[in-house]
């Protein structure tokens, strides 16, 4: 299972933040809190960089890492 850190914006206020998304649908508990999206693979990841993902936030950088 693979983590990514992230800068985030969200896109009703331009608030970048950066946190940690996670690629796996799976919720391990004690790490719920420290993450901020689920994601179903790099493909997904990669879409949540375009601005009509859909979402209300935006990817705007991400690097992979293996712990958070």
């Amino acid at each position: 299972m693979s983590y990514y850190q992230c800068d985030i914006k969200f896109k009703d206020d331009d608030t970048i933040f950066e946190s940690i998304v996670k690629d796996s649908v799976d919720i391990i508990e004690g790490e719920d809190d420290k993450i901020f999206y689920y994601c179903e693979g790099l493909t997904e990841i990669e879409n949540l960089t375009k601005e009509d993902n859909g979402e209300d936030f935006l990817i705007l950088s991400y690097t992979k890492t293996e712990t958070i």
